[in-house]
């Protein structure tokens, strides 16, 4: 819980997960003095890459693997390859957020469908993922770095589970002002965005 008032804080803080933020109407976290840097910052890992022993199918629940006693039912898996998502960003690769349904010692089952086709010959592969997950932050207002553009980040959650950003409002943030990467249930709901120096801050 954040009292009303204004607070001062020159570095990043790092969210964990089961993480209730609440701010009165009047609280304001004031990063300011803290450029370049992920002002609200969750961090969830991936384990090594195991590759598929054959295609993944768009529409199917199916993924063969070598080995899957590393992985346990409910784990949350990133499925992807090397194949380009956007032309226009040869960077952004094809990939989605699967959760183990049963497994055999060889095959994974899939909770849902898959949403893609992903190929052994462009080195299709799965990573268990352990999320920063449950994490709400409510109210308030966060202010960046208004003298520089210096690519400073409002929220910034990777490899997230359950993550709400609810009714904040964020100023002078002249990278991203939420940002959520490879994440399932994610929400940033009724904030209000004013962009930095740079005008490409976004939601």
């Amino acid at each position: 819980y954040v009292p009303d008032g204004t607070y001062k804080i020159n570095s990043s803080l790092t969210l964990r997960s089961n993480l209730a933020i609440e701010m009165n109407p009047n609280s304001v976290l004031d990063f300011s003095s803290a450029g370049g840097v992920n002002y609200l910052s969750g961090l969830g890992t991936a384990a090594t890459a195991l590759n598929t022993t054959a295609n993944v199918v768009l529409d199917t629940a199916s993924i063969a693997i070598a080995d899957t006693s590393t992985l346990s039912v409910g784990d949350m898996l990133l499925l992807s390859s090397n194949a380009i998502f956007d032309p226009n960003r040869t960077a952004s690769k094809i990939g989605e957020i699967v959760f183990v349904k049963s497994l055999t010692s060889t095959v994974i089952t899939t909770a849902s469908p898959i949403q893609d086709d992903y190929a052994t010959a462009d080195t299709s592969k799965v990573q268990k993922i352990t999320p920063v997950e449950n994490i709400y932050i409510y109210g308030g207002k966060i202010i960046g770095n208004t003298t520089s553009d210096s690519g400073d980040l409002g929220v910034r959650i990777f490899y997230g589970n359950n993550i709400n950003v609810e009714n904040v409002y964020f100023k002078d943030i002249d990278g991203a002002c939420v940002q959520f990467i490879n994440c399932v249930g994610a929400w940033a709901r009724s904030c209000r965005f004013e962009t930095g120096v740079s005008n490409s801050a976004y939601g």
